[in-house]
């Protein structure tokens, strides 16, 4: 009887399996980094990946199953410390901080991701600087960032 039961059980997780479609996308190579951030809107993917000094934005599309593109930003100053990656009012931003030694200047920048484009804008924009260095970051202590 037993044994009977787990045939029947086999047999019916076997029919079960058997009716369901699934499809796959063409492979395409995964790039591992320390810090990742995933976005989307619609069925587009928007990836965020940090590697050293490299910004790298790839974009997917969930409905096609498709890598669209990549690219990757070198631009970051030596030294800066991620702060924190989110979306605000459909506007996709990197937040980063520089310490200026020489000046003991603790500097805080974004730079803006264009999403359709699946680049990083041109340009850093300075939020905010304090003379002395500001103890702890927003990563190593787990906090979230609240905007209004």
């Amino acid at each position: 009887m037993k044994s009977s039961f787990i045939l029947i059980f086999l047999f019916l997780s076997f029919i079960a399996q058997a009716q369901v479609k699934i499809s796959v996308g063409q492979p395409y190579g995964v790039i591992d980094a320390l810090n990742k951030y995933y976005f989307n809107r619609g069925s587009e993917i928007l990836t965020v990946k940090f590697k050293k000094r490299e910004v790298i934005i790839q974009k997917l599309n969930s409905e096609k199953l498709a890598f669209e593109k990549i690219s990757v930003a070198r631009d970051l100053p030596e030294g800066f410390n991620l702060e924190h990656v989110f979306e605000y009012n459909d506007r996709y931003y990197i937040f980063y901080s520089v310490w200026d030694r020489q000046a003991e200047l603790e500097q805080l920048f974004y730079r803006e991701i264009d999403f359709d484009k699946g680049t990083l804008k041109p340009g850093e924009k300075l939020l905010v600087q304090v003379h002395g260095k500001v103890s702890g970051d927003l990563i190593s202590r787990g906090g979230t960032v609240s905007v209004w």
